[in-house]
């Protein structure tokens, strides 16, 4: 009578490690755990959210604007800003890296406007930290980054997702592999719209002959 009594209590103390362990390791969302479908995370920029800030993360732009907090519109204090624009100008149908135009400029204007304080979108600026940063001390609700970057992020309850598209219908561009002589144009091209220093159209085209430059 006392083995049986031993085995069940064994099996009990074994079934509640493994209900204990399961809790932790399911914490945080790993790339293989999302389902395969026709969005599928590549190896690209994910979207982190803090899953204690917000229910769940923004499929398209639209919610991701009705949302706010999160880093955009600048360059120097948002980590992968010049990724986060090119993959914006891919999804308005910029071939890359033709982007002295309309699509090139609606996409720019799109990012820094988070950064313009006139706007009802604005929910950025310089004097915030590094995004990386801000959101692992949970002061936003989303950040864009790598999956490489989600140890940085843990002690946040975190979520990912693919990044937000124009329409749900969209699939996620491929982001080109950009040369660090590329990021550097795209972030000045960023900071000065996001200061006024220069137009959207002349940020643009300055930009885009630079680039050109790099790769012929």
């Amino acid at each position: 009578m006392k083995k049986i009594f031993y085995l069940f209590g064994a099996l009990i103390i074994i079934w509640l490690v493994f209900i204990i362990v399961g809790f932790f390791s399911n914490k945080k969302e790993n790339l293989s755990e999302i389902p395969n479908t026709k969005y599928q995370i590549q190896n690209t920029l994910i979207l982190f959210y803090n899953k204690d800030l917000i229910s769940a993360a923004p499929a398209n732009w639209q919610e991701f604007m009705d949302i706010k907090n999160a880093a955009m519109g600048t360059a120097d204090n948002v980590e992968y800003a010049p990724e986060i624009l090119v993959l914006l100008m891919l999804q308005q149908g910029v071939v890359w890296p033709d982007f002295d135009n309309e699509l090139g400029q609606l996409a720019t204007k799109f990012y820094t406007q988070f950064a313009d304080s006139s706007k009802k979108v604005y929910t950025w600026n310089e004097k915030r930290e590094n995004s990386l940063i801000e959101f692992s001390q949970g002061r936003i609700n989303m950040v864009f980054a790598f999956e490489n970057d989600k140890e940085k992020f843990s002690n946040i309850n975190y979520g990912i997702s693919r990044i937000p598209v124009i329409d749900i219908s969209q699939e996620a561009p491929q982001l080109p592999e950009l040369s660090e002589s590329e990021k550097a144009v795209l972030a000045e091209m960023i900071e000065s719209v996001a200061s006024g220093r220069k137009s959207v159209e002349e940020a643009i085209k300055i930009g885009a002959e630079q680039i050109k430059d790099l790769n012929d």
